[in-house]
């Protein structure tokens, strides 16, 4: 209905009010340039909805089709956005009828009025609207060295060009959302190793199977050899874990092992060891400390987005960051200026 009431304001503002009379005689329902918010109709009655349904659709093609010849940048947007709205949430079925789609579409668009923002999710049962801010955290002094927001249905990892064009260290932290082989790949061509969380390492987990990427092969434990499929799948067959020793802690199902080797296997196998080693426990007890940063960042900057789209949305977390660095660095002065006593 907001879509439909844009664009019957964007042709209200472009057109003559001749050519708009006609186009309005046209529609089957007169709410969109009015201040009647909702249609009236019985909500409780499913054919009634249906029937609204049609005619939003019908209303929403004749608009269209009376503005396609129309030169004029706002009804282009909205003609877009209309179309981009039909075909997210709208489908037609077998027999011709008009309903609601089931499910959520891919990238939706959950906003009218804000054209970015999409659905997000923090957890399996945690859901939102809007868009994830990502900071990287410099953990001595509590300082924010960049900063990036992006629409709530992205994945965090992408988030990590935009963070390394601001800053470059040698090591940087994240949760497991960063262990992603891609992105870690291009932050290490930049000089920079993203370290996630990882288990301890188990004696038959994927890492323990000897890996030859020339030969595009992997060895199990008992010197079994499969070849890496074109898809990274890696089989072991019931054929060769019959007669093993270290068949009932490694395949204690005796159906054999599946493997996946991911592009970047070698780079992956390397930070996840790299994680497991003795400094790691110096690293999370940095991460506690960013942890608490963000806290007192988003103090500054807010939970919630007070403007529509990505780029004002990034532009108040920026000036939440400065806030934040410019307490911090008042506090670090504090700490270092001299203490004078006063005699009376």
């Amino acid at each position: 209905m907001k879509g439909l009431r844009q664009l019957a304001k964007a042709q209200h503002n472009a057109v003559d009010s001749e050519t708009e009379q006609v186009i309005l005689a046209r529609l089957k329902r007169t709410e969109y340039l009015s201040d009647k918010r909702k249609p009236e109709i019985d909500w409780q009655d499913e054919a009634a909805r249906t029937a609204l349904l049609v005619e939003l659709i019908q209303d929403a093609t004749t608009l269209m089709t009376a503005c396609e010849g129309v030169d004029d940048a706002a009804v282009c947007d909205a003609m877009a956005q209309m179309e981009r709205l039909i075909g997210q949430d709208i489908e037609v079925t077998e027999e011709g009828k008009t309903k609601i789609r089931q499910g959520v579409a891919k990238d939706r668009q959950c906003s009218v009025v804000d054209p970015d923002m999409r659905h997000g999710r923090k957890s399996s049962s945690k859901l939102f609207n809007g868009y994830k801010v990502t900071v990287a955290v410099e953990p001595k002094s509590g300082i924010l060295t960049g900063i990036d927001t992006m629409p709530g249905s992205n994945h965090d990892s992408l988030a990590t060009a935009a963070i390394l064009e601001q800053t470059s260290p040698a090591v940087m932290g994240g949760d497991q959302a960063y262990a992603v082989g891609d992105q870690r790949a291009a932050a290490l061509a930049q000089g920079t190793a993203i370290l996630t969380p990882t288990g301890a390492a188990k004696p038959f987990d994927k890492d323990s199977f000897e890996l030859d990427e020339e030969a595009k092969t992997v060895t199990c434990a008992a010197g079994n050899v499969a070849k890496i499929g074109k898809n990274g799948t890696v089989k072991f067959s019931a054929r060769h874990c019959k007669n093993c020793p270290k068949r009932e802690q490694c395949n204690p199902s005796g159906k054999g092992r599946t493997l996946t080797i991911g592009k970047h296997e070698t780079l992956q196998r390397n930070l996840r060891a790299a994680a497991r080693s003795g400094n790691w426990d110096d690293f999370l007890r940095m991460r506690c400390v960013v942890e608490h940063t963000i806290a007192k960042f988003l103090r500054w900057a807010g939970r919630k987005g007070r403007y529509f789209g990505t780029i004002k949305t990034r532009i108040q977390m920026i000036f939440g960051a400065i806030g934040h660095n410019l307490d911090r660095l008042g506090h670090h002065h504090a700490q270092k200026a001299p203490q004078t006593a006063t005699t009376a």
